[in-house]
């Protein structure tokens, strides 16, 4: 399938995703200040809707539940049969003493005895409650628990149920009172029997505790369809402020709770035009961004992901983060590292036209973060350091608190949520830990980010090393085509830092057999013992075995590109005119003269290709001029159009004609005249 379809669907996807998540009942769109003025119509109620208690109210009903909940205990009947059967073997006490209705004339010890087991069954029937699971029970004589007994639940007061402590007292003050304990007589055997039979319940109290607290309301009124809920020029009090916020809960609610066609549709063709609009944007300015599927997948996927994160947070918000949170300058940072500015300021700005649809405040958002996020990528763009980054960070902050200063300022009059500070300080640290995830996309997408790019120009490199060491006359050259690559680059705001890496290893192909090539060899040429077919095997090998050279040394794809590209499939046209002259009446084939290509693709290539040619042919110059000079740039350009090496690439005749300038200026002042010394 044609990349352009493949592009044009990943595009549509990805809109549809987007218009699909973005609220189909539109953003709250009304602004409002507790204790200032409303400054819209009067808000007329458009649907029935409950009014939310505030935080501290329902605080307050948590708090009043928590101080009234009657605890659930479970009586356990088993306690108290075992308690009486073994007071019973205890004491010897026989069934006819327990019915005998008069039993003074019993002895005083049996008499004990049974006054002993009659009460402690007086005092189970009452029950022994356990207070080791609820200090507010033992504390409190008012409070009430609910005992579960044959499947009924039954309220007490502490006051009408014993605890161990209490029943202790009762049974020693009966067997006191009728005079039953001889000198030197204890109960201590009959407190062993006394123990709760009236247990705490964890099970069932942890499920009654959750469901009774699910049913403490969280509103406090109603306001219906068509009431008043606030009028114009009328201050906002706290019962309005509630009202209002009320309202906007309830309007977000509704829009996220069925899908609605023509909302939807609406969305959708918003982000189709905008999109459509980002789309033209690289067709027309970075041609070279659409060639590959991988740039427009990735494109997407931070679309989708920001503006899903704005949708989640706005609707979503469960726990009131601030908007301002997402760090939205990390798609500059992102884009600038690895495609160039103008990419990063165009397509910036329609995330942010997306964007902006879901809050309530769309233009201040979207020139806090478009502003401030240019800020940081004018930075980033000039940082040779992996510490500028922090400093960018720091722009982006500094930038985005003084424009929401000033907004705020110039529309209340006043800081409105001094917490925004916190949240723009928590978008940096964000930034900062997303920053580092560009090694990942690195490898995961194989772009190449600038800070890579830098690492790569160090001559201490081991590609470079051994280029300088083996062929140091291909190394000088290299350096000064990329000198060269780096300046027309910059004129035409192409990567002039991958202009540059990719030239200083175009001939890195070139040190295996170095002493081959003219500007390593200071003698007599070593072609001169090789056929012209010979010749042409060795230079044309020179491509080949530097590509194969960047593959084992893991150099990236884009830089790599440079190595094959730098020729193209032009004619290596001194050997081939030599074999022609030298076989006249053979049919001669030019493939076997060409380079293997491809031709470039990108400007970047295309000036690389250029340079290389201008580099090495200004060198036999015998006169410096800048006529001389000029007519060189111009011709060997004509020559390489005419041999149609740039029919792939996407550098306009405009940028041509500037690229030509830039060359013609910069050799130029590398063989500029210089004043003679007297000896």
């Amino acid at each position: 399938m044609n990349k352009r379809i493949i592009n044009i669907v990943i595009f549509v996807v990805s809109a549809i995703i987007i218009a699909f998540f973005i609220p189909v009942n539109g953003v709250f769109r009304y602004d409002f200040v507790l204790g200032e003025e409303w400054r819209d119509n009067t808000l007329v109620a458009p649907y029935d809707f409950p009014i939310n208690k505030t935080d501290i109210e329902y605080s307050q009903d948590i708090a009043g539940f928590e101080k009234l909940y009657r605890p659930i205990y479970n009586r356990n009947n088993l306690v108290k049969a075992d308690a009486l059967e073994g007071l019973k073997h205890y004491y010897s006490i026989t069934s006819v003493e327990l019915l005998k209705k008069n039993y003074k004339t019993l002895p005083i010890d049996r008499r004990r005895a049974v006054t002993i087991f009659r009460t402690l069954t007086d005092i189970y029937n009452v029950g022994i409650i356990d207070l080791g699971h609820d200090n507010t029970v033992s504390t409190n004589d008012n409070f009430v628990v609910r005992i579960v007994d044959k499947d009924q639940i039954k309220s007490r007061s502490k006051t009408n149920i014993y605890d161990v402590k209490s029943a202790k007292e009762k049974l020693h003050r009966v067997v006191s009172s009728l005079k039953l304990l001889n000198k030197g007589a204890s109960l201590v055997e009959a407190d062993q029997y006394i123990m709760p039979n009236v247990l705490f319940d964890e099970e069932l109290n942890s499920y009654t505790h959750k469901s009774e607290l699910d049913e403490i309301s969280i509103t406090k009124g109603f306001i219906k369809k068509g009431s008043v809920i606030v009028r114009a020029g009328q201050i906002i009090d706290n019962d309005k402020y509630v009202a209002l916020q009320s309202f906007e809960k309830e309007h977000y609610r509704l829009g996220g709770r069925e899908f609605s066609i023509i909302p939807f549709l609406g969305n959708l063709l918003y982000v189709l035009i905008v999109f459509a609009l980002s789309y033209f944007s690289l067709f027309t300015f970075n041609r070279e961004f659409l060639d590959s599927i991988r740039n427009v997948i990735f494109l997407m996927l931070l679309y989708i992901s920001l503006i899903l994160m704005s949708v989640f947070i706005v609707n979503f918000n469960f726990i009131q983060i601030s908007v301002y949170t997402i760090p939205f300058a990390i798609f500059p940072f992102y884009i600038n590292n690895f495609y160039g500015s103008k990419v990063s300021i165009y397509q910036y700005i329609f995330l942010l036209l997306i964007a902006s649809t879901v809050t309530s405040f769309p233009f201040e958002f979207l020139l806090i973060n478009y502003l401030s996020g240019l800020a940081g990528m004018y930075i980033l763009q000039r940082a040779h350091r992996r510490l500028n980054f922090v400093f960018a960070v720091l722009v982006t902050l500094l930038v985005s608190i003084m424009l929401y200063t000033i907004l705020t300022f110039i529309s209340h009059g006043e800081i409105l949520e001094g917490s925004t500070y916190i949240w723009f300080g928590v978008n940096s640290i964000l930034l900062i830990a997303l920053y580092q995830l560009i090694y990942v996309i690195e490898k995961v997408f194989k772009f190449v980010s600038s800070i890579t790019l830098i690492e790569l120009c160090d001559t201490n490199q081991k590609l470079l090393s051994e280029l300088a060491i083996l062929a140091p006359g291909t190394f000088q050259h290299s350096m000064q085509v990329a000198n060269l690559c780096e300046t027309a680059a910059k004129a035409i705001g192409a990567n002039h830092l991958l202009a540059r890496t990719g030239a200083m290893y175009h001939d890195i192909g070139k040190f295996p057999n170095g002493m081959m090539f003219t500007e390593n060899n200071s003698g007599d040429s070593l072609h001169s013992k090789l056929t012209d077919l010979q010749s042409v095997e060795v230079i044309r090998n020179h491509v080949v075995d530097g590509v194969r050279l960047a593959n084992r040394n893991n150099l990236p794809s884009k830089v790599s590109d440079f190595i094959s590209t730098h020729h193209g499939d032009s004619l290596i046209y001194y050997f081939y005119r030599s074999y022609v002259d030298k076989h006249p009446d053979e049919d001669v084939d030019e493939s076997m003269f060409r380079y293997p290509g491809p031709k470039p693709s990108t400007r970047e290539q295309t000036i690389c290709m250029m340079a290389d040619a201008i580099e090495a042919a200004s060198r036999t110059l015998k006169d410096y001029t800048d006529e001389s000079i000029s007519n060189l740039v111009d011709n060997i350009i004509k020559t390489q159009m005419e041999g149609g090496q740039y029919s792939n690439s996407c550098l306009s005749f405009k940028e041509l004609d500037i690229v030509k300038e830039a060359f013609k200026s910069k050799v130029t002042n590398i063989y500029h005249s210089r004043v003679e010394y007297p000896k």
